[in-house]
């Protein structure tokens, strides 16, 4: 049974831009619902939640939602993700079997394709950072902040 957990407000003090560990000048922040466009792909993340990964255990998921918003196919992955935890720790996207998780394939132009990204469950409460980089060629990354 999935556990919801509350997004983070993504305006700091007085309605300046939020603060985080490791935050980078490319870095894109929005909130959850809302798109960051990069590498001509447009993604959506929505619903943190604790998830069950099967016989793995459990996880912190999100939704992905892709659009290639480019003129030419564009490479997505699961891989592309990473989780910062509370304590600094930065980890990879963990493999699971569930047949919602998101995959990696090319997506044509104007092609849309949506997914579970769940990263193993590390019990830490506090600020977590999702972050997306879909390129080693570009700095910029999208980056969701989630309380739990």
């Amino acid at each position: 049974m999935a556990s919801p957990m509350s997004p983070t407000t993504i305006t700091g003090q007085r309605g300046l831009p939020p603060t985080y560990p490791d935050q980078q000048r490319d870095d894109r922040v929005t909130s959850l619902g809302q798109p960051v466009t990069l590498s001509g792909m447009r993604v959506i993340v929505s619903d943190p939640r604790l998830d069950t990964l099967g016989v793995f255990g459990s996880g912190l998921c999100v939704n992905a939602a892709y659009q290639n918003v480019d003129n030419q196919t564009r490479r997505f992955s699961w891989t592309d993700w990473r989780l910062q935890l509370p304590n600094g720790v930065v980890t990879d996207a963990a493999f699971h079997v569930r047949p919602d998780a998101l995959d990696s394939a090319d997506l044509v132009a104007g092609g849309r394709v949506d997914g579970i990204v769940c990263f193993n469950d590390s019990g830490q409460k506090g600020q977590h950072i999702l972050i997306w980089k879909p390129s080693l060629f570009e700095r910029a990354r999208g980056i969701w902040l989630i309380s739990r």
